[in-house]
């Protein structure tokens, strides 16, 4: 007796074939064989993908180039092309070109070699770049044709630990402007050119006691911590306590007192930058005041920055800010970034501070600026909750820092393991240091990872498999699962390239692998669906990105096709009952207008085969010559691209018999019936090479509509152990599969 069965869902994605066997597996029922070229929904229907559009050729077509984001907001967002030394911009769906009508670009210090490793985080206008081998660098917009690359100009820091050798010394030859270093100690190199180095003394408190009996002004003290000021007899006038932040040269007003003969000061507080200090009688009438001004003993702070390096011993150095004294003194400390040290090699936002990680000297730390202060690296004495924080995660290897995500908590990903930075009281601040938890031992390689909602998404060190990390209420720690599990073919032999998360329409994690293969998941964890699927091309996908559009996120990529490289988007997927509203080609490009028989502007796939849909009506393959191609009739709207085989295969058909699982039994699929929504076209068998063609047409000429309907077939198959339906489409026409019902005949 016949038994009819139906697959309702596809959101199990693409299984690996070491997966075939597992029926005890709930996502069995709705897993696949093959998802090639096809979108899983996240309402678990599967439609082929769109096609993509030709943008422009990359600047450089011998040499790679990536696809990064800039989404100032909803309206004005960016795919920037950085390539060999420089950038390039697109935006709505066009390059953007300068008042000559040439693209519009900016020079930029990194070799491709290094785009693949540059890490970013974006402030409004300001995109902030990091990379191990060059100093941290800001990308600002003025404007869609106005952006400018700068050096990020880190402030007051961040500086290593403090030096621990009580006979190196450093002796300044001045203390403002352009300075002589000398060292007791081989510590200079000439990669510390650029660097900062932090060179402190000890100042011992000061006081300035006297009168004044007319208008004037006391004697100045030094102050960086704590002053006080206190008056006596009886007086008649005015003063205020000033202070000046250029060795005397202009002052200004901090407090302000006046007395008739009634009143006498007495006043402290604390000052966090040096300066200097003193009394001023602006207005007097009468009597003498007598005053006493001190401030406490404090580490005076000075930095510099290397300009040049004469031996291991000597260096030149501009005072950024002014040391205390020439004399020599062991206490001092090198910044943590520099040619020699190394630069951060990732970088994000938290708590509303700019947070770098990972250099090659100090690899398991990380850095954050002054709150609000995103330059600033600074600390002042005593310590303020806003001042700049630095830590260091505490392990028994050194893994260096890969990645660092804001998932409502610091999740700091790095070589071996994964972190949680908990500010402490809910405060994070260097007064009470935030506290670091090992929440598990997997680590991350250095691509990027994707934030969706409370979760991070990551690749392993060996770059071929994918886990996710977030809260679990049950373990109360930070965990995550492989998520590329049930794919783990699609990744075994091939390494993960770049992340990029599409949220609209269909929640899709895209991967580009090595061999230029673009990969997706389908993702929607609280739906559990987790589906994979695999796409290819005329081609190799390098680089990809999203950035918001106006109906949906928009996918861009930089694709190499023969010795040429193309930056190309996704067209969007629309809902619609008109087969032209599809895009259905690769690299392709349309016409609309008044009816043509060529198609002109193809240059760019010169020599290629390319598929052709003309007002709805499919055309046989043309090969472009002269960069056109012609066609049989007038049309007035026509898409031309390279053509894309798409094809889908549910698992092996699974269900209990009298006598227990089908596995093994040798079964006929007779017949099937395939859902379809607002489709067209293709071909249906048991297996790929033995496929049968959808037949709409009745008559010649007659335009074809798209449907929505249960579609039946008859089958010709033997009777086998294992069997499924295959579905193809080679046409650039839409397919959306929402179930498969399949009529059974059970053998022996």
């Amino acid at each position: 007796m016949p038994v009819h069965t139906i697959q309702p869902s596809f959101a199990g994605g693409e299984f690996a074939p070491s997966l075939y066997g597992r029926v005890d597996i709930q996502k069995y029922s709705i897993g696949c064989k093959t998802v090639r070229n096809f979108l899983i929904h996240k309402h678990g229907g599967a439609s082929n993908r769109p096609g993509t559009k030709y943008i422009a050729e990359t600047k450089d077509s011998t040499k790679k180039a990536r696809l990064v984001p800039f989404e100032f907001s909803t309206v004005q967002s960016y795919a920037i092309e950085f390539g060999d030394k420089y950038c390039r911009f697109y935006m709505n769906g066009a390059q953007i070109l300068d008042a000559s009508y040439v693209p519009y670009e900016i020079e930029t210090p990194y070799d491709a070699e290094d785009l693949f490793l540059l890490k970013f985080t974006q402030s409004a206008d300001v995109l902030y770049i990091a990379h191990p081998d060059y100093h941290p660098s800001v990308l600002i917009r003025y404007g869609h044709d106005d952006w400018q690359f700068k050096t990020f100009d880190n402030q007051n820091g961040p500086f290593m630990m403090a030096n621990t050798d009580p006979e190196s010394k450093i002796t300044a030859s001045g203390t403002t402007g352009s300075v002589t270093l000398t060292s007791a100690k081989d510590i200079f190199n000439e990669a510390q050119v650029g660097g900062l180095f932090k060179i402190s003394h000890f100042q011992e408190g000061q006081a300035a006691s006297g009168s004044l009996a007319s208008t004037g002004v006391s004697t100045t003290i030094k102050t960086y911590s704590v002053w006080r000021l206190i008056t006596h007899g009886t007086w008649a006038g005015k003063i205020r306590l000033e202070q000046s932040f250029d060795n005397g040269t202009t002052w200004k007003a901090m407090r302000t007192f006046s007395s008739n003969d009634d009143y006498n000061v007495t006043t402290s507080d604390t000052i966090n930058t040096p300066c200097l200090l003193r009394l001023n009688c602006f207005s007097h009438t009468s009597g003498t005041i007598s005053y006493d001004l001190t401030a406490d003993p404090y580490e005076h702070d000075g930095i510099v920055k290397i300009t040049g390096v004469t031996d291991s011993k000597t260096a030149t150095a501009t005072v950024l800010k002014e040391l205390a004294t020439t004399s020599a003194t062991d206490n001092w400390a090198e910044g943590s970034w520099s040619d020699y040290r190394g630069y951060p090699s990732c970088v994000t936002f938290y708590f509303d501070r700019l947070l770098f990680g990972g250099t090659y000297a100090e690899p398991q730390t990380f850095w954050c600026s002054q709150t609000g202060d995103y330059p600033n690296f600074g600390t002042s004495f005593p310590l303020a909750d806003t001042d700049a924080v630095t830590l260091a995660l505490l392990s028994r290897k050194v893994n260096k820092i890969q990645n660092m995500a804001d998932i409502g908590e610091l999740i700091v990903l790095t070589s071996n393991a994964e972190w949680k930075i908990t500010p402490t009281n809910g405060i994070f601040s260097p007064v009470s240091l935030p506290n670091a938890q090992c929440q598990s031992y997997g680590g991350s390689s250095p691509v990027e990872p994707v934030v969706i909602g409370n979760r991070a998404i990551y690749v392993q060190p060996m770059r071929t498999s994918v886990k996710d990390i977030g809260y679990s209420f049950e373990a109360d720690s930070y965990l995550g699962d492989e998520i590329s599990i049930f794919a783990n073919h699609l990744l075994q032999n091939n390494a993960v390239i770049e992340m990029a998360y599409q949220q609209e329409p269909d929640s899709i994690i895209w991967i580009v692998r090595d061999d230029g293969a673009l990969l997706g998941i389908t993702y929607l964890r609280e739906q559990q669906v987790l589906a994979w699927h695999r796409h290819d091309t005329d081609g190799e996908f390098e680089s990809i990105c999203t950035i918001p559009g106006t109906s949906h996120n928009e996918l861009w990529a930089i694709v190499k096709r023969g010795n040429k490289r193309f930056v190309e988007m996704f067209a969007k997927r629309p809902v619609s009952d008109d087969v032209m509203d599809y895009f259905l080609v690769d690299c392709g490009l349309t016409y609309e207008g008044e009816p043509v028989t060529e198609v002109f502007g193809l240059d760019h796939i010169e020599g290629k085969e390319v598929a052709v849909i003309a007002d709805g009506n499919v055309l046989p393959h043309k090969t472009v010559a002269g960069g056109a191609i012609s066609i049989e009739y007038p049309a007035k709207k026509i898409h031309v691209g390279l053509p894309y085989v798409a094809e889908f295969s549910p698992l092996n058909i699974e269900f209990q018999t009298n006598t227990g699982t089908l596995q093994g039994k040798k079964i006929k699929v007779a017949r099937a019936t395939i859902r379809f929504e607002k489709s067209r076209g293709g071909w249906l068998g048991t297996d790929p090479d033995r496929l049968t063609e959808f037949i709409q047409r009745t008559s010649a000429g007659e335009y074809i509509p798209l449907k929505s309907y249960d579609h039946e077939m008859p089958l010709q198959s033997g009777y086998k152990t294992g069997s499924s339906v295959f579905f193809r489409q080679v046409d650039p026409l839409p397919v959306t599969i929402l179930a498969v019902i399949m009529k059974v005949d059970v053998g022996g």
